[in-house]
């Protein structure tokens, strides 16, 4: 949605309310919305400044809030929790509690309600754990049905009330949900065996100096942004892993050389990976301060 067209036209706070929404602003932001209604959803397509807005709609049990990003990047909060929503991304809450949408720069999306949900619910609700990316299949399918049943709406000033269109809808969003979940698993899946190469390589190499973040990103075949990736969905960072793995070596090694004396500083932390025993003190230092953190000492 552009508001440089020279079509599209501010709302103000009446208009606003109409569509379920209030300003928290005390200053009123700029806001184009296009809105279209059924017995069954309202759909609305809506840009906004930097602003707070919260709904006004009553509660209800049985329906739900969708909100898809389109361009920048807003956040959804209901009841105590939170939600970065980026373009493509699609986040379903539940409608017994207000929601506050903000964005601290422009932000373009797409909002739905739906009531009454009933055979689809079970679907379209699995999205409620956070927002999940579209495939893009599913965004396209997502933005065209909006643009068209708003763009309509706002020609004619119609309502929808075919009910072939409301359960083809319904689907359409139960759909995208079910498959937006499938590509996250897989996503995921991949991410999991990535990682378990990642770390058999760490156990076979990290005594070798030279290996660093950007030779065992190279090792694996992927880019250094996507390795991060691939340990940040295991809560780690590989340089830290590399670490550890050095870590845990040098530690076996002053053990054997307590008992056995074979081997001096600067040999285990040769050994163990570390270009020198400064370093090699202080590795250790913090892993055992990060294992009495993680113990509650």
């Amino acid at each position: 949605m552009n508001k440089k067209t020279g079509t599209d036209i501010f709302v103000d706070e009446q208009r606003l309310r109409s569509l379920g929404w209030k300003s928290l602003d005390r200053r009123f932001p700029r806001i184009v919305a296009h809105s279209a209604v059924s017995q069954k959803w309202v759909a609305s397509r809506i840009w906004s400044s930097a602003s707070h807005l919260t709904s006004t709609t009553p509660p209800r049990r049985r329906a739900a809030r969708v909100v898809i990003g389109i361009e920048g990047t807003g956040r959804v909060a209901v009841r105590d929790r939170s939600y970065d929503l980026p373009a493509k991304h699609i986040l379903v809450v539940r409608s017994d509690s207000p929601v506050v949408i903000s964005c601290e720069k422009s932000w373009a999306r797409f909002y739905w309600e739906f009531e009454d949900l009933e055979r689809g619910d079970s679907l379209l609700l699995h999205a409620l754990q956070g927002p999940r990316l579209l495939p893009d299949l599913y965004w396209n399918l997502i933005a065209a049905t909006t643009n068209t049943v708003v763009t309509r709406a706002e020609q004619n000033d119609i309502r929808f009330d075919d009910p072939f269109l409301n359960e083809s809808i319904l689907t359409l969003f139960s759909a995208a949900v079910v498959n937006s979940l499938a590509v996250e698993k897989l996503r995921t899946d991949e991410l999991s065996r990535r990682f378990l190469e990642a770390i058999q390589l760490i156990e076979a190499r990290h005594s070798d100096r030279a290996l660093n973040v950007a030779q065992l990103a190279r090792a694996l075949g992927v880019s250094i942004p996507h390795l991060h990736r691939i340990f940040a969905a295991q809560d780690t960072t590989p340089g830290r892993e590399i670490e550890r793995h050095r870590v845990l070596s040098a530690q076996a090694l002053i053990t054997s050389r307590q008992r056995s004396g074979r081997h001096s500083a600067e040999a285990v932390a040769r050994l163990s990976g570390f270009t020198s025993t400064r370093r090699m003190r202080d590795a250790i230092q913090r892993h055992e301060e990060d294992s009495a953190a993680s113990l509650g000492a």
